[in-house]
C-alpha cells in the first residue's frame, strides 16, 4: 500500500533465485516451470561452455490445401509434458472486417479464423489434438480439416493449466535452437510486460552452471 501524499515510496517485491547445474550434458532440462507472475528475469551462464535456452510450449506448422488443413508438421515436440497440450488454429481467414482481404498478418495470432459469416460462408476453423510419447509431442491428429482457409494459419500450442512443466526443447531433433547464451553471457528481460512462459536449457557439458533470478 502506498501512503497518501508520498512519492517514490518503495513497494515490497520478492526476488527469487533458482540457480542450476547441467545434470547430464547433451540432455535438455527445465530451468523453471510456468510461474504465476513475473516482472523480470535474468539468466546468466556462469560456466565456460555455451548454452541454449528455449521458451514456451511445443511448436508445429500447418499446411493448407483447398481451403482445409491437410497436414501438420511438428517443429519442436518439447519434453517433460505430463498431459497433451492444447491446439488452437489462429488466423488464415480470407476476409475479416479489420484486415480486409489480403495476406498481411492473416496467419498471425489474434487474426480471424474461417467462420460462417456472410463474407466467409461455409467456413469453419480446424480442430486437432496432440499425442504424447514419453512426455514429447510426437504427433498432432487433425479431427476436423476446417474450411475456408485462404492463407497459411498460425498454430498456437500451449500447456494445459495442470501442466506447468512441459517445455520446448533447445536440442530437438539433435539440432541446437533457441537463444544462445555464450560462456559468461546473460539473457535478461525486464519490460512493462514480461512473459511467464516456461524456460529450458541445453548444454553439452555436464556440471556447467547457471544463475537464474526473477521477481514476481
Amino acid at each position: 500500500m502506498q501512503l497518501p501524499g508520498t512519492q517514490g515510496q518503495q513497494l515490497p517485491h520478492r526476488c527469487y533465485r533458482l540457480d542450476g547445474t547441467i545434470t547430464a550434458g547433451g540432455t535438455s532440462q527445465l530451468v523453471t516451470p510456468i510461474p504465476l507472475s513475473r516482472s523480470h528475469y535474468l539468466f546468466q551462464n556462469t560456466s565456460s561452455a555455451g548454452m541454449y535456452l528455449e521458451f514456451g510450449s511445443a511448436r508445429a506448422k500447418a499446411t493448407i490445401s483447398g481451403g482445409a488443413v491437410t497436414a501438420v508438421t511438428i517443429l519442436n515436440g518439447g519434453f517433460g509434458f505430463t498431459m497433451p497440450p492444447s491446439i488452437d488454429f489462429q488466423g488464415g481467414a480470407g476476409f475479416d472486417s479489420h484486415i480486409s482481404l489480403g495476406p498481411s498478418g492473416a496467419g498471425l495470432p489474434g487474426y480471424a479464423s474461417p467462420n460462417n459469416a456472410p463474407n466467409n460462408a461455409g467456413g469453419r476453423p480446424a480442430v486437432a489434438h496432440a499425442v504424447l510419447t514419453g512426455g514429447v509431442v510426437t504427433s498432432i491428429v487433425i479431427d476436423d480439416l476446417g474450411a475456408g482457409y485462404a492463407f497459411a494459419l498460425w498454430m498456437d500450442i500451449k500447456n494445459r493449466p495442470a501442466d506447468r512443466y512441459g517445455c520446448a526443447d533447445p536440442y530437438y531433433g539433435s539440432v541446437n535452437s533457441g537463444q544462445y547464451v555464450p560462456p559468461g553471457g546473460a539473457y535478461y528481460m525486464n519490460h512493462t510486460f514480461t512473459d511467464t512462459e516456461q524456460i529450458s536449457v541445453w548444454c553439452a557439458t555436464t556440471g556447467a552452471t547457471y544463475f537464474f533470478r526473477w521477481s514476481a
